[in-house]
């Protein structure tokens, strides 16, 4: 049973610059260690970061709480699966969320075209 849709867009050269205007701040609230250092390794690391930061915005939507006191952009880390196809590590608040609103599975889409990038999340649990 679904328990939760999300689908979020972003205009990748505006969060180029937002990333040029706060430097580390700005990656640092935003994204794990880990997905800084996998996205800084890329020839476009700004392109690699907006699509991430919309499947988090994306999986905020689904779990229905936003961003705040409760769920941090850095409890949603997007990881390369084996396939290599991107999914979601939960932690701390995301994880929390998911089991109060008993959704156990969670299905990640990333799509870009000329500057834009867009995110699905769908979650998937038992029962109503």
């Amino acid at each position: 049973m679904i328990k939760g849709i999300g689908v979020d867009i972003v205009d990748i050269g505006r969060f180029r610059k937002a990333l040029n205007r706060w430097e580390g701040r700005f990656m640092k609230r935003l994204f794990t260690g880990r997905e800084r250092e996998e996205c800084l390794r890329e020839r476009d690391p700004a392109y690699h970061l907006a699509v991430r930061f919309a499947a988090k915005e994306a999986f905020s939507k689904a779990i229905g709480t936003g961003f705040g006191t409760e769920v941090s952009p850095t409890d949603i880390e997007v990881i390369k699966g084996l396939s290599g196809a991107p999914r979601l590590r939960l932690s701390d608040g995301a994880r929390h969320r998911m089991d109060e609103i008993k959704a156990t599975r969670s299905f990640l889409s990333l799509s870009h075209d000329k500057g834009v990038g867009i995110a699905l999340v769908i979650l998937e649990g038992e029962g109503g």
